[in-house]
């Protein structure tokens, strides 16, 4: 019961710091997924952050995910989005990968950074 708890209040807690999608609310988190990165709105497709950059609030252990455009994206802008994510607090790690089921997303990959 106690894990259900815990689980159930971070998936609430987690809710807020995802963005996605084309209406005119999350273009506004796009604005701020793109000052959090430094990767362009034009090229995010969502951006689940752990609070650096949104929100104010840091969930240790809770990697960044940001999912882009593979094709459009600026490769300057993907190398130094994890330091730009993480900031004062510094890179833990950084990996570009693959989505686990591409076919639902063509073209798209995430980049997952935990910061230290």
């Amino acid at each position: 019961m106690r894990f259900l708890t815990m689980a159930t209040l971070a998936s609430v807690a987690l809710a807020g710091c995802v963005t996605s999608g084309p209406t005119t609310g999350a273009r506004n988190g796009m604005a701020a997924a793109e000052a959090a990165t430094g990767v362009s709105a034009a090229n995010i497709v969502a951006y689940s952050a752990n609070g650096a950059g949104i929100g104010g609030l840091v969930i240790q252990g809770v990697p960044n995910v940001l999912f882009y455009k593979a094709a459009s994206t600026d490769k300057a802008q993907l190398k130094a989005a994890p330091a730009r994510i993480c900031g004062t607090r510094g890179v833990a790690s950084a990996e570009d990968r693959a989505l686990e089921h591409p076919e639902q997303m063509p073209g798209v990959r995430k980049l997952v950074v935990s910061c230290k």
